[in-house]
């Protein structure tokens, strides 16, 4: 190489290393500046300046402004535990920030208390359970003092005859206590003007100003300032219907009316004024102090609990001459005595009610038996003055009847009691009066109003006269003198003890709650299941059980309403009141469906209400329909262009017309109407037109209040899709659009000008409630039989057995126990989608129930040998688990989807309403223990959602294992839907939602042919009639002996033979010995001996790899076992080139040398292994056993001719020039030769050694030659290898040359600078 070239080099090589060492350097500058680069992270504090305790709270304030907690009724018999007390202490405070209220948890440390406790006071504090809250210094201290206060032992006593006491959920009760004077002042302290103090009125300096109803002592104390003195009730003191911030409003309470009152002035006192139109607010409302004008006078504990009781017919009731009820303050509970008070006085009427005495100040006991302590009515230590309100609300149904007995609501007792249902006086027993009875019968409407014992006082009316008088009857609410059915109302009973005498309660009543709360139980079809038993519980926040609150049962619409343990409907708002949390589960299951997971439920905020949703919705197949219940004020509500509704201003009814609802889809602020069910999915229509809207209105005629009705009907509406993207709950996907219309229904509006929108933004009112969709899986269980090949067979026999059955090893191999019972056989058949539910062909189909089972073969199809493993199986609440056991054994699970839940389908559709499962990601896991590791296997099947169910877009329907258990993993997919698509999805990210769906397992069994074994000869290269010798050998774990057959080419036999454990036979080309019929796992040995040498001979077992050897070992497999001895003739062809210069001219004296691959060792590798030879040609390794010299020639003169004749085809050659012409440089590399069968000649295929030093065969088109080999003088620039082109080295030279001068280039120019 000449010295310009080298330098050449250098450069281009310095040019190279210059630039991977400035790349360097600019890579560690960049790591250098990013790893500089931080930020700064601030945690900001909110600091508390005043907060409060909620509402109802039982810490109070002293007079030296502590905060302190009484507790009482604990005592060293029954002493209270640090969890107890921590139920009385409030969980939150209410943090006051602008201009509104916060609740922020707080934890308390009572660890400073002795527990258990009984007796004693104790400070202790709280801490906020936010660490970003702090209280400021100018906050109040976060502490309270504990004060117990023991109960006596005679009080303990007492706590033996209490008996439990209920509050349905639809009934609110408020019990208030009045006084005159002072709150603990004695009720026999009587002052002349007992008319202007405490609940009665107000003393000024001259005058003062009183109520209408007066409490206290004396014959002219009660009668409503009438001067009629018997003891008969005084009909007529209020106004038939309630008021309001003085107007009529339903929920408001009665009104003394004008001609009750004996003018302005007080007959007895001229200076002494009578309230105008007074409104009973200050006695009934809770929020109402009495503190306008008047000194008070009052305390309210309001949602009173465990008044009432049911009895077995469903009849809630209390009554005081069967048990003295006594109210515990603090905790607003009532404790019910299974004795009543007083009643041993024979001049009372019966068991006296003084809910706000204690029943130690009432009771003794004597012997185990309570007795009363006070026999006056008029002690001093009774409480006489108090007041009480029960709302219920409740339906109509049947024909006012609840468990085929008329509807009554029954009342006995003195003083004033009124009755108000839907804000109309339906029952009057007013003024201060003796026992006195009122019924209502809401089957017949009868009212009855009949006077106390001994008198013969009798007033009757109905309910629709009751409601003609008070203006409010309508024609669509009634069914004679009741109320139609299917209506919903609210009954709400005032009642007062203002005298100073007996006080006398017993209530009774049927009343049907207002149910909301209520779930639907289906299986995966939707087919409603009758007696599915569910249980809820009470939860904490990770659902953990706490208590049950309602055990229901499903009748045969699958519908079943949330009920308490007394049979008392609950309410969304009473379940709430109870908790945040409540776990669903399902405790009875129908006969075989497999039992339902359980449901976690949480009560979510949206909007100005709380909504029930399913938190693990898709781990469990259920979910919670929300359904909203609209009110509407027909006075206030207006149309959108503000104009008013066409209603009755007497009753407030709509005079005519509808008014009904849509929900509305916004798409790209476009409100396009929506319709449907969760059966058969939701629709969003195409456009916001008026025929959308038309078609919508009539596929959901949610009609809400029709002509003659007022707007408190409280129809539920569905609510498609997520509650929270609703515009009331603070969403902006949907809305409820509400519409008016003069027609008298919706098939009759045909035209836009026909119905207005309404504004709801006043005037209108909603409530919650929720249906759940629970769904319970008939489970099935599929068994297909295949071959081999894995084609299905018919006929194979299956029995099933509980796991008790068999006693099965660990290799799956069993035994029957004794007495064992045989659950279902099946066949194998080729099934179908008509008859069978599926289309699988081999297959048979068990239906499975919840339990362990074994799956076992007890007859193969003809021909093939039964399976002897036993598959276990497992079903419960995750589905049906199969065991595939180890790995080739015969046994394959495989899993897919069959069906999406039936209440789950609104989630799959590209609706525009829902489309969260409408793309699927499958994968199957699997592990070796149903309670160990599942890990996930990595095929994947990606599926979508069509109208005939789920299709795979890629990937296999079906996921299968060879070992171990396995199930679905599913996930939403997000990667084969449109934009427009995904944006209706709930992101799901990585769950598993397989628990909304039913999957499809089927077990294949495969089953073996009965063993064969075939030995068939095979002659390659020449036609022959020679019969070939063969020795074969059997080795049976039992001596056995096998007839054998040959057949000739044709197949025909025409020998038969015996082989006891050995034998020789012969067998000629395509002639074939059969054993038609041998034991699985037999050992052979077959051995062709006596080989012509003219043959070469390879060996295949089973279509398997082809070896040359001359005998084989093996075992027999099940079914058929093949092995082809195949004998190939030696075939010879020569090897020809020409020898020439690089300018074609031929070349004599070149000496070349030709070897000979002969191994037989597989672990030998000799493709570029180059022959070390001498100078002659010879091996240099006279130990080398693999290469043997084939022959050696030279190059002739005048041709340059070389030749090699009879080489054999099946062995492959290695050329060595091993000497060359004088003059000429001999070659560093050798050629591999091998023979080609497309061509029938040998060819050059590659070198061995030195690339650079070898010159390339050359391929010419001469009859005497297809090669010619150039050899080259010292300058010549050769081409090299066995194919090479020597422009590739002009070429590279030239590249190199120029970026070596690039770089001199370079440098030049740096050295100048």
């Amino acid at each position: 190489m000449s010295k310009n070239i080298k330098k050449l080099l250098l450069g281009f090589c310095s040019f190279l290393l210059l630039a991977d060492v400035c790349a360097m350097t600019h890579f560690t500058k960049v790591d250098v500046l990013y790893a500089s680069e931080t930020e700064d992270v601030n945690t900001t504090t909110s600091m508390i300046y005043q907060w409060s305790w909620p509402k109802d709270v039982n810490i109070v304030k002293t007079e030296k402004q502590d905060w302190e907690l009484p507790v009482s009724g604990a005592s060293q018999k029954n002493p209270i535990s640090h969890r107890q007390l921590l139920t009385l202490l409030p969980s939150e405070i209410l943090v006051h920030e602008n201009g509104g209220q916060k609740p922020l948890k707080i934890a308390w440390d009572v660890t400073e208390i002795p527990e258990p406790i009984w007796t004693g006071n104790y400070v202790i504090s709280a801490t906020i359970v936010d660490p970003t809250y702090h209280l400021s210094e100018e906050a109040a201290e976060l502490s309270c003092t504990v004060c117990f206060q023991e109960t006596d032992i005679a009080l303990q006593s007492l706590a033996d005859h209490t008996i439990k006491g209920i509050s349905p959920s639809s009934t609110k009760i408020d019990l208030f206590d009045y006084w005159i004077t002072n709150e603990n002042d004695p009720d026999n302290i009587f002052k002349e003007e007992y008319r202007l103090y405490g609940i009665n009125g107000f003393k000024g300096v001259d005058v003062g100003v009183r109520h209408g109803l007066l409490f206290g002592i004396g014959s002219n104390y009660g009668w409503a300032n009438t001067t009629d003195s018997s003891s008969t009730p005084k009909q007529g003191i209020v106004e038939n219907v309630l008021y309001k911030n003085g107007n009529t409003n339903k929920d408001g309470y009665p009104s003394l009316k004008s001609s009750s009152l004996s003018g302005d002035k007080d007959s007895t006192n001229s200076n002494i004024f009578v309230q105008d139109f007074d409104i009973l607010d200050y006695l009934f409302d809770p929020a109402n102090l009495n503190n306008n004008i008047f000194t008070g006078g009052k305390k309210s504990y309001e949602n009173v609990k465990g008044l009432l009781q049911i009895d077995k017919d469903g009849y809630y009731s209390y009554n005081s001459d069967e048990n003295f009820a006594e109210l515990n303050k603090q905790q607003k509970t009532f404790t019910l005595y299974d004795t009543p008070a007083m009643k041993e006085n024979k001049g009372l009427s019966g068991g006296q009610f003084f809910p706000l005495n204690s029943a130690s100040d009432m009771f003794q006991e004597t012997n185990g038996k309570l007795s009363s302590k006070i026999l006056s009515e008029v002690d001093a230590k009774l409480n006489h003055y108090f007041g009480l309100t029960m709302t219920t609300s409740f339906v109509q149904q049947k024909g006012g009847t609840n468990r085929g007995k008329p509807v009554t609501y029954s009342f006995m007792g003195d003083d004033d009691v009124w009755v108000f249902i839907d804000g109309v006086l339906v029952g009057d027993v007013g003024g201060c009066h003796a026992a006195t009875n009122l019924d209502i019968n809401f089957q017949t409407g009868e009212v009855r109003v009949y006077g106390n014992i001994g008198t013969n006082f009798d007033k009757r009316t109905t309910i629709k006269a009751a409601f003609e008088a008070a203006g409010k009857a309508t024609t669509t609410g009634f069914s004679g003198n009741t109320f139609a059915d299917d209506t919903i109302h609210t009954l709400k009973f005032f009642y007062l003890e203002r005298g100073h005498a007996q006080a006398n309660l017993r209530l009774r009543y049927n009343l049907i709650p207002k149910t909301e709360t209520s779930l639907i139980k289906t299986d995966e079809n939707g087919k409603a299941l009758e007696n599915a038993t569910f249980s809820l519980y009470q939860a904490d926040a990770s659902y953990q059980t706490l208590n049950e609150v309602s055990k229901i049962i499903t009748d045969k619409n699958g519908y079943a309403a949330f009920m308490d343990d007394e049979g008392n409907p609950i309410t969304l708002e009473s379940l709430k009141n109870i908790s945040n949390y409540f776990v669903l589960k399902e405790s009875g299951t129908p006969q075989g469906y497999r039992q339902t997971k359980d449901i976690q439920l949480q009560f979510v905020k949206a909007g100005s209400n709380y909504a029930l949703k399913v938190n693990n919705q898709w781990n469990s197949g259920a979910f919670a329909r929300t359904n909203i219940a609209p009110t509407f004020n027909l006075k206030t509500i207006k149309k959108i262009d503000g104009s008013s509704l066409n209603y009755d201003s007497t009753y407030i009814t709509l005079s005519s017309g509808i008014i009904f609802a849509v929900v509305m889809k916004n798409d790209n602020g476009v409100w396009k109407p929506v319709y449907g069910n969760d059966a058969d999915g939701w629709k969003v229509a195409k456009d916001g037109s008026f025929t959308s809207l038309k078609t919508a209105i009539r596929k959901n005629p949610n009609v809400l209040v029709e002509k003659g009705m007022t707007g408190e009907n409280r129809k539920n509406i569905p609510l498609p899709g997520n509650i929270n993207a609703y515009d009331f709950a603070g969403g902006s996907d949907f809305k409820i659009a509400y519409y008016y219309s003069m027609e008298s229904s919706v098939d009759e509006i045909n035209y836009t000008y026909e119905i207005d929108e309404l504004d709801v933004a006043t005037g209108y009112s909603y409530t919650y409630g929720a249906t759940l969709q629970i769904t319970d899986v008939a489970d099935t269980l599929l068994v297909q039989k295949l071959d081999a090949a894995q084609e299905p067979l018919t006929g194979a026999e299956f029995a099933m057995y509980e796991e008790s059955g068999l006693n099965v090893k660990e290799d799956g191999t069993y035994t029957i126990n004794s007495g064992a019972k045989v659950l279902q056989t099946v066949t194998t058949k080729n099934l179908t989608e008509a008859l069978d539910g599926v289309t699988l062909r081999g297959g048979a189909k068990f239906a499975v129930s919840a339990g362990t089972y074994y799956i076992i073969e007890t007859k193969a199809p003809a021909g093939y040998v039964k399976n002897d493993l036993a598959v276990k199986v497992v079903v419960d609440t995750n589905g049906v688990s199969v065991n595939a056991n180890r790995e080739n054994d015969g046994i394959y699970v495989k899993k897919g989807i069959d069906s999406l839940y039936s209440s789950m389908l609104q989630y799959a559709d590209a609706d525009g309403i829902d489309a969260t499962l409408h793309g699927l990601k499958m994968q199957l896991e699997t592990t070796d223990n149903l309670d160990g590791t599942w890990n996930k296997q990595p095929d994947s099947t990606h599926l979508q959602y069509t109208a005939t169910g789920y299709d795979s877009i890629t990937g296999k329907a079906y996921l299968g294992t060879d070992v171990g258990w396995s199930r679905l993993n599913l996930q939403q997919c997000l990667e084969h839907d449109s934009a427009s698509v995904n944006a209706n999805k709930q992101k799901l990210d990585s769950t598993n939602v397989a628990g909304s769906f039913k999957d499809q397992t089927i077990v294949q069994v495969t089953n073996q042919k009965v063993s064969s074994l075939e030995i068939k000869k095979q002659v390659d290269g020449e036609a022959t009639s020679s019969a070939f010798t063969f020795k074969i050998k059997l080795t049976e774990p039992k001596a056995q002996s096998y007839t054998a057959e040959i057949y000739n080419a044709s197949g025909n036999l025409i020998q038969t033979m015996t082989i006891d454990k050995e034998a020789t036979f012969s067998l000629k080309d395509k002639e074939t010995l059969r054993i038609p019929t041998m034991n699985y796992q037999t050992s052979y040995e077959i051995a062709e001996i006596n080989i012509p040498a003219s043959y070469d001979v390879s060996v295949q077992v089973n279509q398997g790899e082809v070896k040359k050897q001359t005998s084989i070992n093996g075992t027999i497999a099940y079914g058929e076992n093949l092995v082809v001895f195949t004998n190939t003739v030696h075939s010879k062809a020569d090897f020809r080139f020409i020898k020439t210069t690089n300018k074609q001219v031929p070349l004599a004296g070149a000496g070349f040398v030709l070897y000979e691959l002969n191994c037989t060792e597989d672990t030998h590798d000799h493709a570029n292994e180059k022959i070390s030879v001498d100078q002659y040609g010879q091996l240099k390794d006279t130990t080398e056993k693999c290469w043997k010299k084939f022959a050696d020639t030279n190059s002739v003169a005048a041709t340059g001719e070389v030749l090699f004749h009879d080489l054999n085809t099946q062995m492959e050659y290695r050329l060595i020039e091993y000497k060359a012409p004088s003059g000429y440089l001999q070659p560093d590399g050798q050629w591999k030769l091998s023979y080609d069968t497309q061509t029938k000649k040998f060819i050059v295929n590659g070198i061995v050694g030195s690339v650079t030093g070898t010159p390339a065969f050359e391929k010419i088109n001469m009859s005497s030659a297809d090669y010619r080999l150039p050899n080259y003088q010292p300058n010549d620039l050769p081409s090299t290898g066995h194919g090479g082109n020597t422009i590739a080295y002009v070429i590279g030279g030239i590249l190199l040359m120029l970026g070596g001068f690039g770089m001199y280039r370079y440098r030049t120019r740096r050295e100048g600078g």
